[in-house]
């Protein structure tokens, strides 16, 4: 099993086990436990809301051993020492110490490509977060290091291993729905304030929630309706009055000609969003009768 496949798990399970199990009736397959496998040891780069939820899946792992924490904030210290490994504030201090099979860079967007370089440079197998970057120049910048080096990369679109996403695209292509011609989407919630408070870049360039939410939500859609060709857009951020936008209303062209519309905020009290609808997201309410997309 290579180091690809081994991280494939941590951009899969971000849900507690009992959700599973609830579901399922078993320990997801990746979790089962594996006798006489060598452990791999991965250290986490941000100590965030996700960094926090790709311990709990490596903990859970016995295929895996946490090895390090890298963040300079101080709530970082706590965990560390709650999980009983090393804290380092920086990247170059982890690399001047230790050397683990892999790494998740769970850090605000704008380190992705600095920090993804980095460790491209150090010869890390990495599992960096959503989105690849934060502008189309840098995502480009760091696709070409990656096929310089043949360097190991993984991006968390962990919606990919979706059954969800699963069985409705079983049903796309099974031609049920007869020729797809338009889509309407909405991820549309109620940030509170201390998701704010607790990560202020979210709050500047390189945060709001078309690179923190949208991006996943593309994503579903391309894996429903194939590539999208052409974009238009409308962005505000009233709501909130920060430097990044707080909603937006999009409309999509898609190659098979299928035409999409959707509408992003962060800053409405509404459960049409995947992570309530999915129940992704425990953390929001979700409603029985409420969709997040339709499809025709």
């Amino acid at each position: 099993e290579n180091l690809n496949q081994k991280y494939s798990v941590l951009c899969i399970f971000r849900l507690p086990l009992s959700w599973w199990n609830s579901r399922h009736g078993l320990l997801p397959p990746l979790l089962i436990p594996v006798q006489n496998m060598t452990q791999t040891r991965i250290a986490i780069a941000g100590a965030g809301l996700i960094g926090q939820a790709h311990m709990a899946v490596i903990q859970q792992n016995p295929a895996c051993q946490l090895s390090a924490i890298v963040d300079p904030s101080p709530a970082a210290a706590a965990l560390a020492q709650r999980a009983g490994v090393p804290l380092y504030p920086t990247l170059e201090a982890l690399l001047a110490q230790d050397r683990p099979d892999g790494i998740i860079l769970a850090t605000p967007n704008p380190l992705h490509l600095p920090q993804a370089l980095q460790c491209i440079a150090a010869g890390l197998p990495i599992l960096l977060e959503k989105p690849i970057a934060t502008t189309v120049a840098e995502g480009r910048q760091l696709v070409d290091a990656v096929a310089r080096s043949g360097a190991r990369v993984l991006i968390g679109h962990h919606r990919a291993h979706s059954p969800i996403m699963a069985k409705a695209r079983q049903l796309v292509e099974s031609g049920q729905l007869g020729r797809l011609v338009a889509v309407m989407g909405s991820a549309t919630f109620f940030k509170p304030d201390h998701y704010f408070d607790d990560g202020p870049w979210r709050r500047e360039p390189g945060g709001g929630p078309i690179l923190i939410n949208m991006i996943h939500e593309i994503h579903n859609l391309r894996m429903l309706g194939g590539d999208i060709v052409a974009v238009q857009a409308f962005k505000s951020h009233a709501a909130r009055g920060f430097a990044v936008e707080d909603t937006a209303a999009i409309n999509l062209r898609f190659a098979s000609g299928m035409l999409g519309s959707f509408m992003l905020s962060d800053s409405a009290a509404c459960a049409r969003s995947w992570e309530q609808t999915s129940r992704e997201n425990l953390a929001y309410a979700s409603y029985d009768d409420e969709d997040c997309y339709v499809i025709s």
